[in-house]
C-alpha cells in the first residue's frame, strides 16, 4: 500500500484497458494480490474435508481478522471477509454451527463495520477517525475516483465565457489523495518474521473457478434433502 504512488491514481489509470500496468503497476499489484489472497482462503476451507477441521479453520481466519481490524489492517479483514462471505463457504451451516457464537457475534460486528452498504457508510465513518499506521480498503477510493472522473467535466463553461478547468472537480481528487498519503506516511513498527512473511508472499490463488468452488462446497456439505410430508 505505502508502495503506490499518487500519479497511479490520475485519470484512473489502473482502469486503462491496455496499460495499466504500466501506469498503475503498484495499485494493480495490491488488487490482484487482494483476490489472490482471498481466494487462497476459500481454497484452504474448501479443500479441508472433515467438519472439526473446517470449524478450526474458520475460527483461526476470523480471529485473525480481528486482530487485522485491532491494527487498522482493513485490507486483510476484507479480504478474508470476502472469502468466507462468498457463496461456496457462507453455505457450509453445518461447518459455521461448529463456530462458537462469541467468535460469529464479534465477526458479524466487523461485517456491519465493514459493509458495502450504502456506500461503505460505517467504514466510512470508522476510516475518517483513525490514525497510521493503517492498511485501508483502497477500494472506497477507487470508487471515489471513479465517480468523481466520471461525474465531473475536466472544463466547464458558462454561457459567453471561454471554458475555465474545473476546480471543484480537482479539488475533490486532491482531497481523496491527501487521505490515502496521510495512511501512508506511517508504518508498522513490526519484527519482521522471515519465516510468516516467505509463506505468505508464496501464496497463490487455486486455478479453480467459482463453480469449482461451489462444487467443492457441495462435496464436503451436500445439499440436505427435504422429506416430503
Amino acid at each position: 500500500f505505502r508502495a503506490i504512488k499518487k500519479e497511479e491514481l490520475f485519470g484512473l489509470a489502473w482502469n486503462h484497458e491496455t496499460e495499466k500496468h504500466i501506469l498503475s503497476p503498484n495499485v494493480i499489484c495490491f488488487i490482484e494480490r487482494f483476490e489472490k489472497f482471498s481466494r487462497w482462503v476459500s481454497n484452504i476451507v474448501l479443500t479441508s474435508t472433515k467438519i472439526s477441521a473446517r470449524a478450526k479453520l474458520l475460527t483461526k481466519l476470523i480471529k485473525i481478522s480481528l486482530k487485522c481490524f485491532e491494527l487498522q489492517n482493513y485490507t486483510s479483514v476484507m479480504q478474508i471477509m470476502a472469502a468466507l462471505e462468498s457463496a461456496p463457504i457462507s453455505r457450509l451451516s453445518k461447518t459455521w454451527e461448529k463456530v462458537s457464537d462469541h467468535v460469529k457475534a464479534h465477526y458479524r460486528k466487523n461485517c456491519v463495520t465493514l459493509s458495502p452498504d450504502k456506500n461503505y457508510k460505517y467504514y466510512r465513518l470508522l476510516i475518517e477517525s483513525v490514525d497510521p499506521p493503517c492498511v485501508p480498503y483502497i477500494g472506497s477510493f477507487l470508487t471515489d475516483l471513479v465517480f468523481t472522473e466520471e461525474g465531473n467535466e475536466d472544463f466547464i463553461s458558462q454561457t459567453g465565457e471561454e471554458k475555465m478547468i474545473n476546480y471543484h472537480k480537482y479539488r475533490i481528487v486532491y482531497e481523496i489523495l491527501c487521505r490515502i498519503q496521510k495512511m501512508q506516511k506511517e508504518k508498522y513498527l513490526f519484527e519482521p518474521n522471515p519465516q510468516v512473511n516467505e509463506y505468505l508472499l508464496c501464496v497463490h490463488a487455486p486455478i479453480n473457478t467459482e463453480k469449482d468452488m461451489y462444487d467443492m462446497s457441495l462435496t464436503i456439505e451436500p445439499r440436505e434433502i427435504k422429506s416430503s410430508s
